[in-house]
């Protein structure tokens, strides 16, 4: 045998060995990236899990374990009330018949006086001790003591809804529009088949474009919405509920210079506010 093809055939032998471990080096480096994409892959459609406070459609929402929490919740020492839908409230808010106050960031204060009232350690509305002083103060001034307010009930026949109302308000007619003689202050109150069939919501905007004016106060709930602003220099309180047939609402409007003054008689009406015919026609 010539040297010639010993030689060629040692050269043969060793292209192939290159070959095999060049093979060898290519598979595990097309392995190892194969790899490295599945598990890519795998990061990019992993579920997103809700934590903490998210806002969504322009309201802010509060998640644990990716379970959205629902009325009263506690974070980092602070109590946000959250309602029935999930949604953070602020302004004043009316919870199991008792009152509270929510900051702009939804925080619930504390041992401190919010327009006019004062919040206990519970956020739970008190007289502030110069209240308390000036309550047992006989004063010739009885414009400045509601509790003089007397009440008479008004009661639709139609509707079946009552309200208490001041006895200083006079009836104008029409379904329920009182007034008092200065006209100071104006009572609304009225009920009205659901005859089209549509939601709370659509009511709530309805009355918004309706007075073109910016809420300082609003709460949207399944059945009924609250409303306040303020224009003129006076403020209008509006309640609005539905049922399954009919709807009641009432409103009133007194001075904001009053504020003060009247908030008792707004909560006295609302507390007042008895709607029995809601899931009926009339």
């Amino acid at each position: 045998m010539s040297k010639g093809i010993i030689i060629g055939g040692a050269l043969a032998i060793v292209l192939v060995s290159s070959c095999a471990v060049g093979g060898a080096v290519l598979a595990a480096k097309m392995e190892s990236n194969n790899n490295t994409l599945v598990q890519s892959n795998v990061k990019v459609t992993a579920e997103e899990v809700k934590e903490g406070w998210i806002k969504e459609n322009d309201s802010w929402h509060f998640y644990k374990n990716n379970v959205l929490q629902v009325d009263w919740v506690k974070d980092k020492n602070s109590w946000y009330y959250l309602g029935d839908d999930g949604k953070m409230r602020t302004g004043w808010i009316k919870n199991k018949d008792q009152w509270y106050y929510l900051n702009t960031d939804g925080t619930m204060p504390t041992n401190t006086t919010v327009d006019g009232c004062y919040l206990n350690s519970n956020g739970l509305i008190e007289d502030t001790p110069t209240k308390a002083k000036q309550s047992n103060q006989v004063s010739d001034d009885n414009s400045n003591n509601n509790s003089n307010i007397t009440y008479k009930t008004y009661t639709n026949k139609r509707f079946l809804f009552s309200i208490d109302y001041p006895s200083n308000l006079q009836f104008m007619g029409g379904g329920a529009d009182f007034k008092s003689a200065d006209g100071r202050l104006e009572l609304g109150a009225s009920g009205m088949n659901n005859a089209i069939f549509q939601t709370v919501e659509y009511y709530y905007n309805q009355s918004l474009e309706y007075e073109k004016v910016t809420p300082s106060y609003s709460h949207l709930g399944k059945n009924s919405y609250t409303l306040s602003w303020e224009k003129d220099g006076k403020i209008t309180y509006e309640y609005f509920i539905l049922g399954k047939k009919s709807f009641n609402r009432f409103g009133f409007t007194y001075p904001t210079s009053e504020k003060e003054y009247y908030q008792p008689v707004v909560e006295r009406m609302y507390n007042s506010f008895k709607t029995p015919g809601l899931d009926s026609s009339h």
